[in-house]
């Protein structure tokens, strides 16, 4: 059976065990967010998948109230660059 390309990218890049979390401050009780982070698991083939010609380090949408970093490639994160 052949793969279509959409396929494959659903597959192999995002179909990923990840965990979400929340960074903030509290103030007087009350909380803050700040952003959010998701620290999405590696497979053996991550290193192609570095070369793409796109990235997916930092996501806000416009409906989103807070950004959303992303901690790929075993730990590489936003502060790595």
């Amino acid at each position: 059976m052949k793969l279509s390309d959409d396929q494959i990218i659903r597959d192999y890049i995002f179909s990923r065990d990840a965990v979400i979390n929340v960074y903030g401050t509290e103030v007087n009780g009350k909380k803050n967010i700040l952003y959010y982070t998701i620290r999405v698991s590696t497979r053996e083939y991550d290193e192609e998948i570095k070369n793409l010609p796109w990235s997916c380090d930092e996501i806000f949408l416009p409906y989103m109230n807070y950004k959303l970093y992303v901690e790929y490639f075993g730990g590489m994160s936003y502060d790595d660059k």
